[in-house]
């Protein structure tokens, strides 16, 4: 029984995903969820309180994959360096969000739509910047520009996540393997990053 209620909360999830990913969040119906996760509507209903629910636990469930991919990362890298390669850092931190790659396009739909400043794309960047502001300080270092520090971590993220989104497709439509393309991604990625970190972080 515990097992098939998981399975039922996540197909729930998924269907949602797919669906907020494809038509937008305001274009899907509670009725469309449950037709496409192939479960009775009032299941919807018992996990989560409506619609909203569902793209919030999304979005929880993306920035919990994004901090536990910094826990991955961290350990395959030396932190106590001064000299920290960001062009590997960048490239396997797109691979570990590959999964995440529905969440950021839901989450830019509803970001384009609306200026609402409470949306899932700014509390998504909100809690990102604030576990970052976490690991620099506990390495011992001071964000001297907090301003600059979040708009770092805004563009990174959104260029990444932009990326997933349109990456494969912008490849296929210029005749580019998509391998080659992330590539040139992470390393023009990077270098941008080692420009603007130094001027968000000082020792």
């Amino acid at each position: 029984m515990v097992t098939d209620a998981i399975n039922g909360r996540s197909r729930i999830l998924r269907a949602a995903s797919d669906l907020f990913a494809q038509e937008g969040y305001d274009g899907v119906t509670v009725d469309e969820i449950a037709a496409h996760a192939g479960v009775n509507k009032a299941l919807i209903y018992y996990y989560f309180s409506g619609k909203r629910e569902v793209l919030e636990t999304l979005v929880r469930n993306a920035i919990n994959s994004v901090i536990s991919a910094r826990d991955v990362i961290l350990k395959r890298i030396d932190t106590t360096s001064n000299n920290i390669r960001l062009r590997p850092l960048v490239e396997t931190t797109l691979r570990l969000l590959e999964d995440e790659r529905d969440a950021f396009r839901i989450m830019a739909f509803e970001a384009l739509k609306s200026t609402d400043s409470d949306g899932a794309l700014f509390r998504f960047l909100k809690e990102v910047s604030k576990d970052s502001v976490k690991r620099i300080e506990n390495h011992g270092l001071t964000i001297e520009d907090p301003h600059a520090f979040d708009l770092t971590v805004f563009y990174s993220f959104v260029m990444m996540g932009m990326f997933l989104i349109l990456g494969e497709c912008w490849s296929k439509a210029l005749g580019y393997e998509r391998e080659a393309t992330e590539q040139l991604f992470a390393d023009f990625h990077a270098h941008v990053l080692e420009t603007l970190i130094p001027l968000s972080i000082e020792d």
